[in-house]
């Protein structure tokens, strides 16, 4: 497996800020059956109570809203179907109010999931709707999220050049619109894109400039990517401690969370560093964990 990079998702980060309660949530570990599902009730609790008092007062609009927002805490789980379920639940509703801003929601949301599934052209086709929504409400935020998250798949089809362009685009948006928390993903974004067009030095300072925002922000999500793409920059230049160190503290963070996708890239990442030490025991070791953590979580494109 290669040294693996983090492509931040806007939904997820600015779910992650209004819900503070995913902060504790033990380390996940393997489930299945009646007993994953136990679980991840457990995990969504109370936003499942906020679900059902919404059903109890037939209040429509609110139903969408706790279908969506537990279909980002299954998405940032790893539970992509019952994730992709959630979603659905609420793009049903939001067409039958007619409530475009919730439709673009709910495009954007399921196109972060074929994202992950590497679905890029069902993925792209959700985030267009998306994009069309917003561009006809006028809605800048989601305009951005859109450009975003079209960059994300550009970089994943290696076009490096078109998906600097859209990253940058919605960062201008998000300059305008103060959106420190979006400015901190789209310069996550462009470091790996750097990083790839050789240009590392450029990669390292918009990096830095993610992770003070970060910082400042308490955004533990955001500063677990950038470890992780901090960390494959070192690894490309040969400094294995200093690699091998960010790949940790971005893992312990991934972990607590229960981020197993973003968990995953940091043991491939681990993987990497052992085989550039000629450790071929170690190098198994940790490719086999990650290769398993993809499996189960639905990402065959990173097996």
């Amino acid at each position: 497996l290669p040294a693996t990079l983090a492509i931040c998702s806007d939904s997820y980060e600015t779910f992650h800020d209004t819900a503070p309660c995913l902060m504790d949530v033990p380390k996940t570990t393997v489930i299945h059956g009646a007993v994953r599902l136990k679980f991840q009730l457990k995990l969504a609790h109370p936003l499942h109570k906020s679900l059902e008092i919404y059903k109890k007062l037939g209040a429509s609009e609110g139903i969408a809203n706790g279908y969506g927002n537990l279909g980002m805490i299954y998405k940032a789980r790893g539970y992509l179907d019952e994730a992709e379920r959630m979603h659905h639940k609420a793009l049903e509703i939001d067409e039958k109010l007619g409530r475009l801003e919730g439709m673009a929601s709910d495009y954007g949301n399921l196109g972060l999931i074929h994202q992950t599934r590497g679905d890029l052209d069902e993925a792209e086709r959700m985030h267009r709707k998306s994009l069309e929504i917003d561009e006809k409400l006028g809605r800048l935020e989601g305009i951005a999220n859109s450009y975003s998250n079209l960059g994300v798949i550009h970089q994943m089809r290696g076009k490096q050049e078109d998906a600097e362009r859209l990253h940058r685009k919605a960062l201008e948006i998000n300059k305008k619109l103060g959106r420190s928390e979006a400015m901190a993903e789209q310069y996550c974004n462009l470091g790996p894109i750097y990083q790839l067009l050789g240009q590392l030095d450029e990669a390292e300072r918009v990096l830095y400039l993610s992770l003070d925002i970060c910082e400042s922000l308490g955004r533990l999500v955001g500063k677990s990517k950038v470890y992780g793409n901090l960390g494959v920059i070192r690894l490309i230049r040969s400094d294995l401690c200093g690699a091998e160190q960010l790949f940790h503290k971005a893992l312990e963070i991934q972990e607590k969370l229960g981020l197993q996708e973003y968990a995953a890239n940091q043991y491939s990442n681990l993987g990497s560093v052992q085989k550039k030490r000629g450790d071929v025991a170690g190098t198994r070791k940790l490719w086999i964990r990650a290769r398993d953590l993809y499996t189960r979580i639905g990402m065959p494109r990173m097996v």
